[in-house]
């Protein structure tokens, strides 16, 4: 992404998706792998995530995020 480190939860009280974490951080990086973003909750694996079909109209979920939860987006070269 393009400002990595943490992430304030949002001062309105609004849920902070997966996407929006993403957007707040500045966004995916120029050779980030958007289909195998992963949530990691309490140091452990929880899921992988294709973040563009998350945000399509195809009905996948932009999941939400919960305080202590990190979320690493791998590089892509391809």
């Amino acid at each position: 992404v393009g400002n990595a480190g943490a992430i304030e939860n949002p001062s309105d009280g609004s849920p902070l998706t997966l996407s929006k974490a993403i957007a707040l951080a500045g966004g995916f990086a120029r050779f980030a792998k958007r289909s195998a973003v992963t949530i990691y909750r309490g140091g452990k694996m929880l899921t992988t995530v294709d973040v563009m079909k998350a945000l399509s109209s195809s009905g996948a979920e932009d999941p939400l995020l919960q305080p202590g939860d990190t979320v690493f987006v791998p590089e892509s070269r391809l």
